[in-house]
């Protein structure tokens, strides 16, 4: 009841409104646009759109309609601050996975609001919606490093150029208009204060809200974070330590120990193999890949590796996955390749190009050479786009105050994962430096979105929202698991369709993570339908998280 009447009253004041630019920010209540969401009662979750001009410099020019889902708390009472949501990226979209939010620990006291950043998910416009897709049927083909990178370029740039030709302004997309984007929200819903979280990219947005619009913000949790300043094309050094921590770790286990005496060089032999003889997987979708195949080279098995490491589920694989793929055992990647077709929008492309490329263009470096895994690095050659398209992309960037620290005094937890390929902890420490009332937890086992991990980082969360004032208990990070390597595979009849099954239609809760070996590639953290496929030498219970955000 009480959501409808909130609902109502939106209604009746949106419907007051004439659509003049001086009406703006304004937020218009709408049917949910997510697939599966009208089946949901409103008193569980209501959408609409907040209604922006796309410059703020220009308020009477284009307008946009970013996508929000609020899921009301099972609280009888909630509490009057919601928390909103983040999402990765930049170009994930946060409505978009509704569904594994539904049980969430944080509804117990809480409204949660998912919010689609300006060109994403189910904001309009959305930005080149097929550029993703576009990228996904470059990678599928057997191309060399060069061929595929100025293949990616071609498009990325095609697609600017029709931005520019549609009179789009892509010097308001960037972390400051989204930002102010944030603090509007927040004022058209009617909130006097609320909670911020972030899961990668989001940390960097968060960030910015902390820096431009700090008012009502009550608390802030930045996982996997992503500070300013980063360097636009150095990611080869955040590999090469996640990775070591991986051999570390396989050195550290009996079974995986026996298994891999010496992982580094079994990376390298699959590669070696891979590059000698692409692996050719066969895909049912043959709308999205034309010619209906699949090729898997090195830099697709090193990209893989890297979208491993994200993700707790799939880490203690990736020795085993490395192998087959060396192994050239097309019949255990099918599946995966299969279901991730559905999947290649998962980032839009065009705005994660014009947000890196405004932010993180302008601090380009160039990575040293690796002394430890040369093999590997050579072949991480997918984020090498961002260094061949940025200087083309616009002719406006950040200036040097966007490499500055973010200084706030307002509570803040800060999570990092150990394995963590992209994020690494130091970015965490770092951010934390200038955050006075910052608590940093780094969480072992597990890699991106350290928060989505289990239990124990579940709860400390939760228990930072309830009092955000006091240091967390986070005695239970010493009891989380570490990864428990799997070193066979035992194939049995149906894995395909359960595989497929579970991957391409999975239910609300019960999401399992998306696929593994390939290049499933740079759209989010990955996983493996491990059920059925894998014989563990121990057995130890997980809780399987909800859906995994970056």
């Amino acid at each position: 009841m009480r959501a409808r009447l909130a609902t109502l009253v939106l209604v009746l004041v949106a419907a007051a409104a004439p659509g003049r630019a001086a009406d703006l920010p304004r937020f218009e209540p709408a049917p949910c646009p997510m697939k599966g969401a009208a089946d949901v009662a409103p008193d569980v979750m209501s959408c609409g759109f907040l209604i922006v001009p796309e410059s703020r410099e220009r308020p009477d020019g284009r307008t946009l309609r970013l996508a929000v889902a609020r899921i009301h708390s099972r609280a009888e009472e909630p509490a009057p601050d919601p928390v909103l949501y983040l999402h990765g990226g930049p170009g994930g979209s946060a409505t978009e996975h509704w569904h594994g939010w539904l049980d969430d620990m944080l509804l117990d006291k809480r409204d949660l609001l998912l919010l689609d950043q300006r060109g994403v998910g189910h904001s309009e416009p959305v930005l080149c919606p097929d550029l993703g897709l576009e990228d996904f049927r470059i990678l599928a083909r057997d191309l060399s490093a060069e061929e595929s990178l100025q293949a990616r370029a071609d498009a990325a740039l095609a697609c600017r150029d029709q931005l520019a030709r549609d009179g789009f302004d892509l010097a308001a997309w960037n972390s400051d208009a989204s930002a102010a984007d944030v603090a509007d929200l927040r004022r058209a819903l009617g909130f006097e204060s609320w909670n911020l979280f972030g899961i990668s990219y989001g940390t960097k947005l968060s960030l910015t809200v902390l820096r431009d619009h700090p008012e009502g913000v009550r608390s802030v949790i930045l996982d996997s974070v992503y500070p300013p300043g980063i360097p636009g094309n150095v990611r080869f050094p955040e590999l090469e330590r996640a990775f070591s921590v991986l051999v570390e770790g396989c050195a550290g286990h009996p079974g995986c120990a026996e298994a891999f005496p010496d992982l580094a060089a079994s990376v390298d032999q699959a590669l070696d193999a891979l590059e000698r003889e692409p692996l050719v997987i066969p895909v049912d979708d043959t709308e999205t890949i034309h010619d209906g195949r699949f090729v898997i080279n090195d830099y697709d098995l090193a990209m893989s590796i890297h979208q491993g490491l994200y993700d707790r589920r799939i880490i203690p694989l990736l020795p085993l996955l490395v192998r087959l793929g060396g192994e050239g055992d097309a019949e255990s990647l099918t599946a995966l390749v299969d279901a991730f077709v559905g999947r290649a929008r998962g980032i839009n492309r065009a705005v994660y190009h014009t947000v890196e490329c405004y932010e993180r263009g302008p601090f380009m470096l160039s990575d040293e050479p690796s002394q430890r895994y040369p093999g590997l690095q050579r072949r991480m050659v997918f984020f090498h786009l961002d260094e061949e398209l940025c200087p083309q992309w616009w002719d406006v960037t950040a200036g040097p105050e966007e490499a500055r620290a973010v200084h706030s005094d307002v509570p803040t937890l800060v999570m990092a994962g150990e394995y963590d390929p992209i994020t690494p902890p130091k970015w965490g420490r770092l951010a934390a430096q200038t955050l006075s009332n910052s608590h940093y937890l780094l969480f072992p086992g597990v890699g991106h979105a350290a928060s989505r991990s289990g239990d124990c980082p579940e709860s400390i969360l939760s228990a930072f929202l309830d009092d955000p004032l006091r240091e967390p208990a986070a005695g239970c990070i010493e009891d989380m698991p570490r990864p428990d390597f799997v070193v066979d595979l035992e194939r049995r009849p149906g894995v395909y369709r359960m595989a497929k099954a579970l991957l391409v239609e999975p239910r609300a809760g019960v999401r399992l993570a998306l696929g593994a070996i390939v290049v499933a590639l740079a759209v989010g953290a990955l996983g493996w339908p491990v059920g059925g496929l894998v014989r563990r030498r121990r057995a130890r219970p997980a809780r399987m998280p909800a859906e995994q955000r970056t």
